[in-house]
């Protein structure tokens, strides 16, 4: 949503932009010029172009050749396996070469990859500030920033999510361009960068290593939102707006797809305590591991890693995981044996329960509920989860059968249930009380679909 204006706003803040892509899937050139190879005590000076791509894979390449050469090159050359790079004399990340050319004029070619991390600068030195680009975002309104277009045009956008606690604060801007961009990965995919933020520290300062654990709960809370796995790429730590060191190691995202989420376009009313309770449950380890794999196997079911018959049982996976921890552990409702012996879709209509909605199938999932009325006992929701995961699990011969019968429609609306479960049970755990889009109310426009969580207005005291 964005609208232009004539003259400055001051009322709204200009927009964060960082680094950003000229076409989808662009490569960016971090390094062109000098550099060191560095194995066994051995530095060889070279000359070669570093730079960033998306496809096939995602992460830093380069291409190079030593600067001088001689017999000891060559040696080095046909041994080099892993090794060292450093540039303008500080180191940017262990890599391995994955082409080299030796020619009949005696000169020597190669290209490699980075291992995992890769950096510019020194990312030793604390920061009070790091910009960041996330890509692949789906669209989120926000609060209202502006950019300047030419010489006196303005433009206007609500794009700006805010959110942060007494450490940190997060500022995320959609690019003001967001429609051009999502057009090109609607047509190539991949990869397209579609906002840009600011990690703001209110008292200590950060390191590149020390931002990374703050970044990998971000990540982790941006991709719940998301539906979708994204991550913060390029971070770079600033003083006084100069870079001091700059992030391009290749973390955790998948290519641009838009899969149904319970987030809701405009959550920038409620992000910042969604993102206030996420922290506070993952301020213990064993709570913050909880919320990773729940995450995990959420995202994966979300996006039909596997197709939709592996998805179910990893759906499942997320809810068994939900039970312990959230009934079990947190709740207390069982204990012992008693916790452990119930059945499998026990649990599940324990974790229902407790979110305040019925067990039956609702009425949205009609594929779903015509299966149920044609078995020859009555089946809620929890038992038909149950009842078609061990079908896929235990492929004794009748299982088979029984399912082979299943259409994939139905199959389909039976992992949908199980992500709405997932959902809520999520939403709940962090204490989330705004609106929801509901997948089961098949049909229905997003407005439709967009419904307050179950568990209404916010009471005085929620225990997780």
């Amino acid at each position: 949503m964005t609208s232009d204006i004539t003259d400055p706003d001051s009322r709204y803040p200009t927009i964060i932009e960082h680094i950003t892509l000229p076409t989808t899937n662009a490569s960016i050139i971090i390094h062109d010029g000098r550099f060191e190879i560095v194995s066994d005590n051995v530095s060889i000076s070279c000359l070669g172009k570093f730079s960033f791509h998306w496809l096939p894979l995602v992460g830093v390449r380069f291409l190079g050749k030593p600067e001088l050469l001689n017999k000891f090159s060559f040696e080095i050359f046909r041994k080099l396996e892993y090794f060292e790079v450093v540039i303008n004399d500080n180191l940017a990340g262990k890599a391995f070469l994955t082409l080299v050319n030796f020619d009949n004029f005696g000169s020597i070619t190669f290209e490699g990859v980075f291992a995992f991390e890769t950096y510019t600068g020194d990312p030793s030195v604390k920061v009070n500030e790091i910009v960041f680009s996330i890509p692949n975002l789906r669209r989120l309104y926000g609060y209202p920033v502006q950019k300047k277009i030419g010489v006196i045009e303005n433009r206007t956008s609500k794009s700006r999510l805010t959110f942060g606690d007494e450490n940190y604060k997060f500022i995320i801007d959609s690019v003001y361009d967001y429609d051009k961009k999502l057009k090109g990965l609607e047509n190539l995919g991949g990869f397209d960068i579609l906002a840009s933020g600011k990690l703001t520290c209110h008292k200590e300062p950060l390191n590149l290593s020390e931002s990374q654990s703050i970044f990998r709960l971000v990540n982790n809370f941006l991709s719940f939102i998301n539906g979708r796995r994204i991550s913060g790429f390029m971070a770079q730590g600033l003083n006084k707006d100069e870079p001091l060191w700059t992030d391009y190691t290749s973390y955790l995202i998948e290519p641009f797809s838009l899969p149904q989420t319970w987030c809701p376009s405009r959550i920038y009313l409620s992000i910042d305590q969604l993102w206030k309770n996420y922290k506070k449950v993952a301020s213990d380890p064993h709570d913050e591991d909880f919320l990773f794999t729940a995450i995990h196997w959420y995202l994966n079911a979300n996006n039909n890693v596997g197709f939709t018959e592996s998805s179910i049982i990893m759906a499942q996976t997320a809810l068994e995981l939900i039970y312990n921890w959230w009934i079990v552990e947190k709740k207390g409702l069982l204990s012992g044996r008693d916790a452990s012996s119930i059945s499998a879709s026990n649990k599940i209509r324990l974790i229902v329960k407790n979110l305040g909605i019925e067990t039956e199938v609702p009425l949205g999932l009609k594929c779903l509920n015509s299966y149920v009325s044609e078995q020859k006992r009555a089946l809620d929701g929890p038992d038909v989860i149950t009842e078609v995961r061990n079908m896929i699990v235990h492929s004794q011969i009748e299982k088979r059968m029984k399912l082979n019968k299943i259409d994939m429609s139905t199959k389909y609306e039976i992992l949908e249930l199980c992500i709405w479960y997932i959902e809520l049970a999520l939403l709940n755990i962090l204490e989330y009380h705004g609106e929801y889009y509901n997948r089961t109310t098949k049909g229905a426009t997003l407005k439709h679909g967009l419904q307050p969580v179950p568990w209404g207005v916010k009471p005085s005291k929620v225990s997780y």
